[in-house]
Order: C-alpha cells, then structure tokens, then sequence
C-alpha cells in the first residue's frame, strides 16, 4: 500500500541501518539503532501481515502551525487492522527535560491526530518497550539470518519437525538429537513454522541453545 519516503539527508538520524527485509524481499532503511531494533521485532512477529518503513508524509496544522511528520512505521496485522507507529527514545518525549524538542512532540501530535482522524491505530514505541525483554529481541535477531538465508520452505524438513514437535514442551536438544538434519536446517525450519505461527517456542524467557522449549500452536 506504502513505498518509504527515503530521506537521503546525511544528518537525518543516527546510526542510519539498511537491512534486508525477507518479509518485504526489499532493503530497509531505519534511522537509529532503536528503528532498527524495534523493525527487527516486527519482522520476526507472527502476527504482521506486511508493513512499510517511513511509509508517507502528513501536513496538519497544530497550534496554528503547519507541521509535517513522517511516522516511522506502518504495519498491517494479519487481523487487518492498520497501525501507525512512531520510535522515539523515551527522553524525547520528556516535556519537563529543557533540551526537549518541542517540534518532535508536534509532530507526534500531529500523527496522533491524523490517525485519530482517518480510522487508523496509532502508538509511540520507546526503548522500554522494545528492549524491554533483551532476552527475546536477542533470540529474535539470532533467528533473522536463518529466516533471510532459508526463507523458501523446504517441506520435507518442516513435515519432519512438526512429526517430531507435539503439544507438550520439548528441548530443543532433543530435536538436535532426534532428528537427522544439519543444525543450520532444522533452525531454519524452526525459524519458519514459528513465523508461519505453526508453533511456539520460550523466545522470551530462554536464549536459543539446547534449553530452548517448542511446542505445537494449537490456539
């Protein structure tokens, strides 16, 4: 539905990213290590159906200025709801700190609205929130390349996990055990089933090693 508005500016963010989206079969372009970790989250999520990075520029008066704000995300959920989503570290958006930018907090408002107006979800993503669970996001980020490199199904190796992973709990070192593929095979069908939202696994109290718990979706 979107293309990214590419802002080609040297002194436009920080840390500038770009990243290949296997969902998007596209590079990304994320203007700061908290974008890049919060696109890392919502490639990994089951739950996206598509999404686009600085997806279109809004003009609205505020306070009897014209403001104009690019959101940092759109994502479209598999449910079909559409949501705006804005990064911003936490300090940015601290009205009582007196190096505050008060123009970013305009331009919150004035996404805020224009979602408001138009029927559209809108939320402001901190650094609490997507580093709020490091153990998770490192997980997520250990599975990116295995979805990147291995992200054509291979329907033999997910036919032979999913014989193998039941409803109840399994270790991850008992599929390593178990079942006669190379380790980066069965990660990258792991990778699949649980972005397919096939199956579940303890991403956000476990990191990935033979500890690690599978089990089958049955919701």
């Amino acid at each position: 539905m979107y293309n990214p508005i590419i802002n080609k500016s040297k002194h436009y963010g920080n840390n500038r990213w770009f990243a290949f989206s296997p969902r998007l079969k596209r590079v990304v372009h994320l203007y700061s290590d908290l974008e890049f970790d919060n696109w890392v989250l919502t490639e990994m999520n089951p739950l996206v159906e598509t999404f686009c990075e600085q997806p279109l520029r809004i003009r609205k008066g505020i306070n009897g200025q014209l403001i104009e704000s690019i959101p940092d995300l759109w994502i479209k959920w598999c449910s079909g709801k559409e949501e705006f989503v804005e990064v911003k570290y936490s300090f940015e958006l601290d009205r009582s700190r007196p190096k505050t930018d008060m123009r970013t907090l305009l331009q919150i408002e004035c996404q805020s609205q224009w979602c408001q107006e138009n029927g559209y979800g809108y939320i402001i993503r901190t650094e609490r929130e997507v580093r709020g669970n490091p153990i998770f996001l490192s997980n997520m980020k250990r599975l990116l390349p295995y979805l990147r490199h291995y992200n054509e199904t291979v329907e033999t190796d997910d036919k032979r996990l999913l014989r193998a992973i039941g409803s109840e709990p399994i270790k991850l070192s008992w599929l390593f055990d178990s079942i006669c593929l190379p380790s980066n095979r069965i990660m990258g069908a792991l990778t699949r089933l649980f972005i397919s939202g096939t199956i579940k696994a303890n991403f956000d109290l476990q990191p990935i090693g033979n500890n690690m718990e599978v089990w089958l979706n049955v919701s």
